[in-house]
């Protein structure tokens, strides 16, 4: 009989699973939603790409109250949650939901005129409201997944629902019908998701009111719910103060430059998942903990560096053969929103791991601020500057992210410059290799821009297992263990 794994292991190997998994099906993903907004940009106006970023942040904004926020002490939980415990949970976020989806569908007709679009357009927001109410029904099968640290399940639906959203949306869009191919996109996105989870992990909604449970998964649940929503307020003042100083043509433009410096790490983004339950688990051993953060901050500072640096040495050719000349205008926006990527891979998991330990209040503090500070110092730029002010606005942001390094090293002694620098410096040395060839021969196709960027990953990748070789073996054993379903 095989001896059992202690419990770090197995989590860590766990995790390792999840991030494979989720990383390996992520390649896709992000190669759809990549070839779906190449496409969109180009069949598009700046106007209706905008109509694009307004109503995507409208059903991400109001997905918050439905999400998974108020169910995430559930995930955290030390012993499993009862179903009386699940039944309860979506019980109260069907119940906040229902609002937040009629207030949408009332508000409809408003916001058709707020943005300027024609009459029709209603049709728009009420298509999205009824994709975030079809939505709903896959969070507690989502939780139970992530729980369990089932993420290669996860994968398949998502890959599935990004599949069909982007194609639906650029066949609609192709075929003429501009911003609405969005709404019907939703839809369709929001109905193959619900029946994928639900093959993948069975659950029987039903309603179950209890306050006493409610209350429990508040305590929690509440601030990091609303640190979601507060995030997503700070991100609406593209839509909003944008959209109604500047017009819909602004908010395409700064959606792009925003959307084109954040692919680097628009790939990360889904290991949030793997981070909460992963660091949970490991929360009553701090050495372990340690060790496996630092880990984490180190791989996806490795993952982000040489993306974010060669889209940014060659983004002007880039731009010119993928997206077209049209947005060239927005390359300066871009610039600035870029810098996003120097913090991004270090803090998503750090505030992942506040949580874990129990740290809502700080994390919630710290959307506070970045929300404060995006509208505050974000206002009077945009309306002295234009677009550019919001960048410049988005830089002050990111800064601010040296307080949360700071404070986090207090809760958890982290050795976080060692994990940050050496994937930046070797991205550095090679991007600035790629500017100067790129100098002395241009690129003049699609085939040279792949050539280059080819020869940049494989350079970057040589050096960092020639340099970090030591690390990535050390994550071999966990990787080939059977141990772990």
């Amino acid at each position: 009989m095989k001896e059992k794994l202690p419990e770090a292991r197995e989590v860590a190997n766990k995790a390792i699973f999840g991030i494979l998994a989720l990383g390996s099906r992520q390649v896709l993903v992000h190669g759809v939603n990549l070839a779906g907004n190449v496409m969109l940009a180009r069949l598009l106006s700046p106007k209706d790409f905008g109509v694009y970023a307004v109503v995507i942040f409208l059903i991400t904004f109001l997905g918050t109250f439905g999400g998974t926020g108020l169910a995430s002490n559930l995930i955290r939980s030390v012993r499993p949650p009862t179903d009386d415990e699940y039944a309860a949970v979506f019980t109260a976020q069907q119940i906040v939901l229902c609002s937040v989806t009629g207030a949408l569908t009332l508000l409809a007709p408003k916001l058709t005129q707020i943005y300027h679009l024609q009459r029709s357009y209603v049709w728009l927001f009420w298509l999205a409201a009824m994709a975030l109410m079809i939505t709903s029904l896959t969070v507690i099968p989502q939780i139970r997944m992530e729980r369990e640290l089932a993420f290669s399940r996860l994968a398949v639906a998502e890959v599935w629902q990004t599949i069909m959203f982007n194609v639906c949306a650029v066949v609609l869009a192709w075929r003429g019908f501009g911003g609405m191919s969005f709404g019907i996109a939703l839809l369709v996105r929001a109905l193959t998701s619900v029946i994928a989870i639900y093959l993948l992990e069975p659950w029987r909604p039903r309603w179950h009111w209890d306050w006493k449970i409610i209350r429990s998964n508040l305590s929690f649940g509440i601030y990091y719910q609303f640190s979601q929503v507060l995030s997503l307020v700070k991100d609406a003042i593209v839509p909003l103060l944008l959209g109604l100083v500047l017009g819909a043509a602004s908010v395409g433009y700064t959606s792009w430059a925003s959307m084109v410096a954040s692919y680097p790490v628009l790939a990360l983004m889904i290991l949030q998942r793997v981070y909460l339950p992963t660091f949970s688990r490991l929360q009553h051993e701090p050495p372990a903990l340690k060790r496996f953060v630092e880990k984490v901050v180190l791989a996806t500072n490795a993952l982000a560096a040489p993306a974010s640096v060669f889209m940014l040495v060659l983004i002007y050719p880039l731009t010119a053969m993928v997206y077209g000349p049209k947005w060239y205008v927005a390359i300066p926006l871009y610039f600035l929103f870029w810098t996003t990527n120097l913090f991004s891979p270090t803090s998503t998991p750090l505030l992942a791991l506040l949580n874990a330990m129990g740290f809502a209040r700080i994390v919630f503090a710290f959307t506070v601020l970045w929300m404060v500070m995006t509208w505050v110092i974000g206002i009077p730029l945009v309306l002295r500057f234009g677009a550019i002010g919001l960048a410049w606005a988005n830089v002050c942001v990111q800064v601010s992210n040296l307080f949360l390094f700071a404070i986090v090293k207090r809760k958890l002694p982290l050795l976080i410059s060692a994990s940050i620098v050496p994937g930046w410096a070797l991205a550095a040395v090679v991007g600035l290799l790629l500017w100067w060839v790129n100098r002395v021969h241009p690129i003049q196709s699609i085939a040279m821009l792949l050539a280059y960027l080819s020869v940049g990953v494989l350079v970057y990748g040589s050096g960092m297992l020639y340099w970090h070789g030591p690390e990535i073996r050390q994550l071999l054993p966990l990787v080939r263990s059977r141990r772990v379903a």
